[in-house]
């Protein structure tokens, strides 16, 4: 029997502390693990729907606040100067986008009918994600099943849509309620790309789209998610919740916001949607991503009881800016840049800039203090995420943007003494160090939220590698033909500007969605690619573009072989066969943006009196009648479900989970074919019978020719034979369109 010395059981207590202190580092690094901004997508005020346009506005001090559009109210009628006028709102002013009325309903899976009921937050946050998405070269498919989550931030006071609807009683239908519930702004993203991770939509007023990025960080840390989709929505569709505001007195007179000036006299609403792209720094490093700029640490924290439920406090601002700090492990000398609350309030921003003295007011750079909302107003809910992004493009691209309607600051300020300053021009911004920015958005309820910004340093410069040498493989794909038409034009023109052509080829291939429509091209260099997209524009037989549609119920060969050379491989992409992922392809070795997939939108816009149900069918169903009369049955009753015109409906083969029917749609359209026919239909239809093509064969089935349907007292002829039919179904379905 042996016995451990004194020394050996030493040595073992020695090798299980190291470890245990070795684990307790990884969980340590992992609690603090920076974050990664991989991709943006937005809508602001001035007619701003990309990060680029965005910086532009900002760079150019573009002032984007202007009177309330006539499609939201008439402001002169609501309008009256007077605090105390019941039912008056003292402003004309605010910040909109230019289009909320249009979207692209079939992209996205969503029939016309739903989408007419859908808040348009809903829709904008489908939009913004999918070319933030795109913009971070992440294709959706990739995404389906993922531990994503999806945290949105919105106001209260942003439920306009759903007041619209119920304001006429006789428009709400079944989609009504899942169609304009907060709740459903996050769980709508989370349903369209299958992500399995957490979805949900925070309310803490003014600071919720910035503690949904708090959120977000705090997720990917756990490990809870490994990729996060942080936004913010908020529209201003309806006079109401101005007048509440009004009473309040928040409003600015002159219809400014006016940060940090002597004369800061209120707010001016704003709309904003956004969306950021997150990922553990590590992750999106071993990806090949292309890091915007690293999330270093966020705090959250409460007023708790003040002067006052909307009165700021300056000590939990100080407190919550501290907390952020440490979380970074940064120090506040570091920070050259916080793009603040900035409301633009007398008392408010003194309050701020003094708690920002407090913390950061000490040390030998200047810290320069912005605030978005002189440009664009006060966008509520997604305040906080528009001030993150103005910070992100400001770290990537070394320059502080200027405030506007800034000429004379305001006295009560605590800039002397403190390192503190104003820009009122656009200032380069160089550190010895990258650059540090912090973010600030309080809520009216007591909420703060802070969030430290860091430049991307992970990776130094280095000279793009020369371009593979070709033949190339060029794949394109998207939803609609015309969509594919616009794509191939769009990478025409990239590659005639001398586009890395190897670079582009990997790009479209390894982060991008594979869509129904598509295309792929062979050629020796970048010209020829462009040559040959030109040519299949102009003539869709020209020679060496291969073209093809994939349905989803289309099977695709599993036991072909492997595509052995790129012109096999681009036969096998156009088909839709499954492709091995060591396909002859290589991963990008540079970043490269790459065309973003276009959208086709309609106006989808409250309907006010939905039309009644098609009458029951009167037709004459006499012989070889019955598969014309079927086949227009299933596209008007389908139109009149999706809520589109017949000429709306698509390809028969294309299946109804494609067509976005949920269950609500699915069993209404069979309980009207079933009366239209006469017969009793299952509930389960369209799950038995998936497509249009396949629904249609079977009503004719249930049709049958052989028991001849008509009108009562009405002399059938004999039946047709099986030939007879097909050839007049065939015919027929021609003639429809299909």
């Amino acid at each position: 029997m042996s016995h451990d010395t004194g020394d050996g059981r030493l040595r073992k207590a020695l090798t299980a502390l190291r470890e245990l202190r070795a684990r307790l580092d990884r969980v340590e690094a992992t609690s603090r693990a920076p974050i990664a901004v991989v991709g943006m997508g937005c809508r602001f005020p001035g007619g701003v729907a990309s990060p680029e346009a965005f910086w532009t506005l900002l760079r150019d001090g573009v002032d984007a606040v202007g009177p309330v559009p006539p499609d939201r109210w008439d402001a002169d009628a609501w309008f009256d100067p007077d605090l105390d006028a019941p039912g008056r709102m003292t402003t004309r002013w605010g910040g909109f986008l230019d289009d909320v009325r249009t979207f692209d309903p079939e992209l996205f899976g969503i029939p016309h009918r739903e989408a007419r009921a859908m808040d348009p937050q809903q829709r904008l946050l489908l939009e913004v994600t999918h070319e933030a998405l795109e913009r971070a070269g992440i294709a959706l498919d990739a995404l389906t099943g993922s531990a994503t989550g999806v945290m949105v931030g919105a106001h209260s006071y942003s439920d306009d849509y759903a007041a619209l609807q119920l304001g006429h009683p006789e428009s709400i239908d079944p989609h009504t309620a899942t169609a304009t519930g907060h709740s459903i702004l996050a769980n709508r993203l989370s349903y369209w790309l299958d992500l399995h991770g957490p979805s949900y939509t925070v309310d803490t007023a003014c600071s919720a789209s910035l503690v949904a990025v708090h959120l977000a960080m705090r997720s990917l840390r756990s490990g809870e998610v490994d990729l996060a989709l942080a936004g913010g929505a908020n529209l201003v569709l309806q006079p109401a919740p101005t007048v509440a505001f009004s009473k309040m007195r928040l409003f600015s007179p002159s219809g400014r916001c006016r940060t940090f000036d002597a004369s800061a006299d209120g707010i001016v609403r704003a709309e904003g949607v956004g969306v950021i792209v997150l990922k553990r720094l590590a992750d999106a490093e071993r990806d090949g991503d292309r890091i915007l700029a690293v999330l270093a640490g966020s705090a959250v924290n409460q007023d708790g009881r003040t002067n006052g439920l909307s009165a700021p406090n300056g000590r939990s601002q100080e407190r919550v800016i501290r907390a952020a700090l440490a979380d970074a492990r940064v120090d506040a000398r570091e920070v050259t840049f916080v793009e603040t609350h900035g409301t633009g309030t007398r008392l408010g921003d003194p309050i701020e800039v003094e708690a920002l003295a407090t913390v950061l007011g000490e040390g030998d750079d200047p810290c320069w203090l912005g605030a978005v909302k002189t440009n664009i107003g006060h966008a509520e809910g997604t305040a906080g995420l528009a001030g993150l992004m103005k910070a992100v493009l400001a770290v990537e691209r070394g320059a502080i943007p200027p405030n506007l309607h800034l000429s004379e600051p305001n006295p009560l300020l605590s800039l002397d003494g403190s390192r503190l300053r104003l820009a009122t021009e656009a200032v380069p911004w160089s550190t010895p160090g990258p650059r540090v920015a912090g973010v600030s958005s309080f809520g009216f309820g007591g909420t703060n939220a802070h969030v430290v910004v860091r430049q991307y340093d992970g990776a130094a410069p280095r000279e793009a590698p020369e371009s593979a040498p070709g033949p190339h493989l060029l794949a394109l794909s998207a939803f609609r033909p015309q969509a594919l038409e616009t794509l191939a034009d769009d990478y025409a023109t990239l590659l005639e500007g001398g586009a890395d052509p190897a670079a582009v080829c990997a790009g479209a291939w390894h982060r991008r969605t594979r869509r129904r429509h598509r295309l792929a091209v062979v050629a020796p260099d970048g010209p020829g690619l462009a040559r040959a997209l030109r040519d299949w524009i102009e003539d869709p037989e020209a020679p060496g573009v291969r073209t093809g549609s994939v349905f989803g119920t289309d099977a695709p060969a599993r036991d072909a072989p492997p595509p052995r050379s790129l012109d096999e491989l681009a036969r096998a992409f156009v088909d839709g066969a499954d492709i091995d992922e060591s396909a002859p392809v290589p991963a990008p070795a540079v970043w490269i943006d790459l065309p973003l997939h276009p959208m086709e939108r309609e106006e989808c816009w409250l309907e006010t009196g939905r039309r009644a149900p098609v009458p029951l069918m009167q037709r004459e169903l006499s012989g070889r009648a019955v598969p014309a009369a079927v086949g227009r049955l299933v596209r008007e009753e389908l139109a009149a479900v999706l809520g589109v015109g017949t000429a709306r409906v698509p390809d028969p083969r294309t299946g109804f989970v494609d067509l976005g029917l949920d269950s609500l749609m699915a069993v209404e359209l069979a309980s009207r074919l079933g009366t239209a026919i006469g017969e009793r239909l299952p509930s389960t239809l369209l799950l038995e019978h998936p497509t249009i093509e396949l629904l249609t064969a079977h009503l004719i089935e249930v049709v049958s020719p052989t028991s001849p349907v008509g009108p009562p007292g009405e002399t059938v002829g004999p039946a047709p034979t099986e030939e007879e039919l097909e050839a007049d179904l065939l015919q027929e379905l021609e003639e429809l369109g299909y």
